[in-house]
């Protein structure tokens, strides 16, 4: 099912003349700007203070294995995709430029999915509540920011 939405998300074309020729407006908004600066870190942070809250040993190997596994994941595609075209758009053409570079995937957005799904393995559901909320609000600040398309985010 993941791989399904992750094809989904990578070939749905982005429109960037009709729906990201004007700024969405983000900068303006001082909250998402705030979220932008330091909320999108609480999903970053949150895994690495707990193992070492809790003395996790095991925690911290799975920690540095996702680290890696993030980057590859995050960046093999930036740098594969960037020139490929869908119905006339550039997969790397992020919304505030037609010669900018490495919008899909948004590492932001995979960052702090990584980390809620690792912080809501490993230690509680629960923690769902805190990391989700963070997940969401990173990939909006994302697009608001005219930071990446919303394919690139999801």
């Amino acid at each position: 099912m993941v791989v399904l939405i992750i094809l989904a998300a990578t070939f749905y074309p982005s429109d960037m003349k009709n729906d990201y020729a004007v700024s969405k407006g983000g900068h303006e908004r001082p909250a998402i700007v705030a979220f932008e600066d330091y909320g999108r870190h609480i999903n970053t942070l949150l895994p690495f203070v707990l193992a070492l809250v809790l003395k996790d040993k095991e925690g911290w190997k799975q920690l540095g294995m996702i680290t890696v596994a993030g980057i590859l994941a995050s960046h093999g595609p930036k740098r594969l995709l960037n020139d490929v075209e869908i119905m006339g758009t550039r997969l790397g053409q992020r919304p505030n430029s037609t010669t900018s570079k490495h919008n899909m995937p948004s590492g932001h957005s995979t960052l702090a999915g990584a980390c809620a799904y690792f912080v809501m393995r490993r230690y509680s559901i629960w923690f769902g509540v805190i990391v989700i909320p963070v997940l969401l609000l990173t990939m909006y600040a994302r697009v608001m920011l005219d930071k990446h398309t919303i394919s690139a985010t999801i």
